[in-house]
């Protein structure tokens, strides 16, 4: 193992960032060290902000509707819950109570003032037959209201009745006996007279007004509360023993928002609003004929002047019963049920149902209630001191394989936030009728498989299943169904170059929840019987794993957004990046064909060689296409560019300068991969192809200056004939290095034979490996091996010697 490569290696770097493990255990080291501290603060932050979201002094509601207890569940303690059932039916029986509402209709009448005006009508029409000396002289209008015409009347606009009117007259008193006659019209109309005039008041108009007084009197129940019409009754099919409700609020006429305000109202029977059943002898009015002497003798010419003369002022509003039966119903308060503790909720053997799960979720809402400050307290410590386990395990683990997360404060707090609010979400949605905690579990472990690797998203996994099962269920098959569902996902995302890679991740992780959860229900029943014959168990393993599948989709389709947020590339990118037709890629075919050719070349034996190493051979060569790209500005002061014959623009430039502008090829590769939006591992690739090593033909040109002149020649510093770096910093930029540079020392050889090819392979190889080139790349040396061997079979494929053809010999 290097000394450069392996994990001891990484772990030393971890310590000299000041996040190693080991510092961990090294009280006094690690409490001086402002950095650690800043992360475990950060750490703790996370830890508060889980146990304030998913209230962690709180135990968690554990039971699900479906789930099947075996054994059965009983009341613990006692409490009382709402019974819908007894609850809806008192308040029902309050709605039907209030009866249908009825309103004065304010819009044709107001109150006290249309009575008073049919009282004013009548004291008028009692005048006219005063002042008539027979029933001739009053107008059809006054005899039409009393009564007092015969069949054939009709109103006279030339002021002369035919002779036709009076035969007829005649013929139908003749075939009709029930008809009043001209003779029966008279009598009444005396009967009238008389009524006015056995008044014992002297003036005319005094007994006028008596007479109104004592009608008023006789008809209060009307003046009172007014009649409806039959029609109303008939289209809201309200029978004659129905009671109706009264309502005499003039803002409930003008306010149609009246919804909302308490009414009130007066009930009444439907026999005392009714003109007819009011004038009936068993009716209000029918009853107080007696007390009237004066009035009973034109009982009948009275009654026919009320039934012409006074309308329905009672109109059914809709909207105000509609309020009233609503604010009745709301008025009744809630009916419980008392289970006392022992009670049996859910029988041994049964499923839990809608009405128990409201009853488990009473008794722990109750229990919450009940439970002290020292209970909470007890769980918060118990919580942090978990929590605790879990911040050391997941430092360790970082440092191990991550230890750019702990170094950088965004990537650590990212990663807390991931677990905290991916836990809260999981709990959200954990209850019916969704039941989904696995998608946020999932979708979590496959983005930081992505982004990460495999390694982290194992740990991820197995504390996001650990956490979720701790703040929903509690339950070994849900967590050991979460686990396997994220950790088979987590298997098959190891090279992502398109997206039915992801999909097919969703698909076994729904393929390991399915028989993860179905398999330990079936281990866990008593008889299979159960199993077989209960499908609830089958039904909600499937929804799980349909669950899981969606959640592969929902990768699927963020991939985009994945890619920008956590800085990474997966197969399906590069291989877009790698299309021909990518601009820059023209670009430097057409300015630079000479580069491009070179990248090509490295791009091949760069690939073969991380694969061998199992590196990520796709990354590489896409990697090696843009890794030039900063020699398109100045494309000719590069060999590769250059004509043959044509003076290199070198000669006329010091040594200093030279390299300048070979060393600019980095920078300015990296500005234009950031004005065309590579994304950052391809930029690694341009900024580290080169490490710090030695510009070495200038350097050498520059020492031999300053030896040939050395009273005028500055010392030559080495630092600035260097690249500036950084180093390779993974495995795939170690193997581009080398490729890189063997590739470009190869076209110098002018017989680059297999010797000459491995000699030259291995000197580069050697020089950079002891100029700590791949100090922190992660190489080994038996990897730095291998890379040697794979660019030197396939250097040596490339420059294989050729058949000299007749013509080539007789041309030598």
């Amino acid at each position: 193992m290097s000394v450069f490569g392996n994990k001891k290696s990484r772990n030393h770097r971890a310590i000299l960032e000041g996040v190693s493990p080991s510092s961990f255990m090294d009280m006094p080291t690690w409490l001086k060290d402002r950095r650690i501290l800043i992360r475990l603060g950060i750490a703790y932050l996370g830890v508060f902000a889980y146990m304030l979201l998913l209230q962690s002094w709180e135990p968690p509601f554990v039971f699900r509707r479906g789930d099947h207890m075996e054994h059965g569940v009983s009341a613990q303690i006692n409490f009382k819950i709402v019974d819908q059932n007894e609850t809806e039916r008192e308040r029902k029986l309050a709605r039907n109570s209030v009866p249908a509402l009825f309103q004065r209709d304010f819009n044709t009448y107001t109150d006290n003032v249309n009575y008073e005006e049919v009282l004013d009508r009548f004291e008028e029409s009692l005048k006219i037959i005063q002042q008539s000396s027979n029933v001739n002289q009053v107008p059809y209008e006054v005899r039409n209201a009393f009564g007092l015409n015969v069949e054939s009347d009709v109103p006279d606009t030339t002021g002369l009745q035919s002779n036709s009117n009076q035969q007829n007259s005649n013929l139908n008193q003749q075939n009709n006996p029930g008809l009043k006659t001209d003779l029966d019209v008279d009598l009444e109309f005396e009967q009238l007279k008389n009524v006015i005039e056995n008044s014992p008041l002297e003036t005319a108009e005094g007994k006028l007004v008596e007479l109104r007084k004592e009608f008023s009197l006789l008809i209060a129940p009307i003046l009172k509360t007014g009649t409806v019409d039959p029609d109303d009754l008939e289209r809201l099919k309200l029978s004659i023993v129905s009671k109706i409700g009264v309502i005499d609020d003039e803002k409930l006429a003008t306010d149609q928002a009246s919804a909302n305000r308490n009414i009130s109202w007066q009930e009444i029977k439907l026999s005392n609003l009714r003109l007819g059943d009011l004038l009936s002898d068993s009716g209000l009015i029918g009853q107080q004929w007696k007390n009237y002497p004066r009035l009973e003798p034109v009982r009948v010419q009275l009654e026919t002047w009320l039934r012409t003369q006074v309308k329905p002022n009672l109109k059914y509003t809709q909207v105000a019963t509609q309020a009233a039966r609503n604010q009745t119903e709301n008025k009744v308060p809630d009916q419980y049920e008392q289970v006392n503790a022992g009670d049996v909720i859910v029988f041994p053997g049964e499923n839990i149902n809608s009405p128990a799960l409201a009853k488990l979720w009473q008794e722990y809402s109750t229990q919450s209630q009940l439970n002290g400050l020292s209970h909470r307290i007890t769980r918060l410590g118990m919580s942090l001191v978990l929590l605790s386990i879990l911040v050391i395990l997941n430092a360790y683990l970082l440092s191990m394989y991550q230890v750019r997360i702990l170094q950088n404060l965004v990537s650590l707090s990212g990663y807390i936030m991931v677990l905290v609010l991916g836990t809260f979400v999981s709990r959200i949605i954990s209850f019916d009728p969704f039941r989904a905690e696995m998608v946020p579990v999932i979708v979590a472990v496959m983005v930081y498989a992505i982004a990460y690797g495999q390694h982290l998203a194992c740990v991820m996994a197995v504390c996001f299943s650990l956490l979720v099962t701790l703040t929903t269920r509690i339950d070994a098959e849900q967590f050991a169904s979460l686990l396997g569902a994220t950790l088979a996902a987590v298997s098959t995302l190891r090279k992502i170059q398109s997206r039915a890679r992801i999909m097919l991740a969703g698909f076994y992780a729904a393929i390991a929840f399915f028989i993860i959860s179905y398999g330990m229900t079936v281990l866990e029943a008593s008889s299979p019987y159960l199993i077989v014959s209960n499908t609830d168990y089958l039904l909600f393993s499937v929804r799980g794993a349909l669950w899981c599948f969606i959640a592969g989709f929902l990768v699927t389709g963020g991939l985009p957004i994945i890619e920008g947020m956590f800085g990474v590339v997966t197969g399906i990118s590069l291989l877009e990046l790698g299309n021909p037709s990518h601009p820059l890629l023209r670009e430097l075919v057409q300015r630079a064909p000479g580069t491009y050719n070179h990248s090509i070349s490295v791009a091949s034996i760069a690939e073969t060689a991380a694969i061998n190493i199992g590196a990520n051979g796709l990354l590489v060569r896409i990697g090696a296409y843009f890794h030039d790209i900063g020699k398109i500005p100045k494309a000719e002061y590069f060999v590769e560019n250059s004509q043959a014959g044509a003076t290199s623009r070198h000669q006329n430039l010091a040594p200093a300068m030279s390299t300048l502008i070979i060393i600019g090829h980095v920078k300015d590769g990296i500005d234009l991969a950031e004005q065309y939006n590579l994304p950052r591992p391809l930029m690694d690739f341009i900024e580290q192809h080169h490490g710090t090593t030695l510009v070495e033909y200038f350097y050498h040109q520059a020492t031999e200056k300053a030896e040939q002149k050395p009273d005028y020649e500055a010392p030559v510093e080495e630092s600035s004939f260097r690249y500036p770096g950084p180093k390779p910093l993974s495995r795939e930029t170690g193997v581009m290095m080398l490729a890189d540079a063997v590739e470009s020392a190869c076209r110098a050889l002018k017989e680059p034979t297999p010797k000459r090819i491995e000699r030259l392979v291995h000197d580069l190889t050697l020089k950079r490996l002891l100029d700590g080139q791949f100090d922190e790349s992660g190489l080994t040396l038996n990897e730095i091996r291998i890379i040697e061997k794979s660019l030197i079979k396939s250097l040596t494929a490339i420059h294989h010697a050729r058949i000299a053809y007749p013509e080539q010999r007789n041309a030598s």
